[in-house]
């Protein structure tokens, strides 16, 4: 896994590029990646609420 200081080096070689930039972009797709989980975790409960029948638990 690469280290944070390796990639603002990486970051910095490309012109016109800035650290801000670098960490916009991660806080962009770590904020995208918990979307999607977020999005995952929302259609299991969907499909559980489907195949129970009911917002109610179930007949135990």
């Amino acid at each position: 896994m690469p280290r944070l200081s390796s990639l603002r080096r990486a970051g910095g070689s490309r012109p016109g590029s800035t650290g801000s930039d670098l960490q916009c972009s991660v806080f962009q797709e770590a904020l995208r990646n918990g979307l999607v989980a977020t999005e995952v975790l929302m259609w299991f409960y969907i499909g559980e609420i489907i195949g129970k029948g009911g917002l109610i638990g179930y007949n135990v």
